[in-house]
């Protein structure tokens, strides 16, 4: 009688890669962690020096509808009224 895993027969070839795969991934969470935390450093990096550089120029989008060119329209006149 062969013995059944929670995996299934156990005499698979890819059930035991599957073992050695979860086995290495519980001793291998700080490297994991490590490439997390430069991933995300690296994303708030670039953000900051994305969004500081000036611009002046507001880009208004609106959609091919009448009343879309009227809502832009109007858009437009506040954000000149206040700058």
């Amino acid at each position: 009688m062969k013995k059944i895993t929670k995996y299934g027969k156990n005499d698979s070839k890819f059930v035991n890669k599957l073992k050695k795969i979860s086995k290495n991934n519980e001793n291998n969470k700080k490297p994991v962690a490590i490439v997390a935390i430069i991933l995300v450093i690296g994303l708030v990096g670039g953000g900051i020096l994305y969004g500081s550089s000036s611009s002046e120029t507001i880009n208004i989008a609106s959609k091919p509808y009448t009343e879309q060119y009227i809502l832009g329209y109007m858009l437009k006149e506040l954000i000149e009224e206040k700058n």
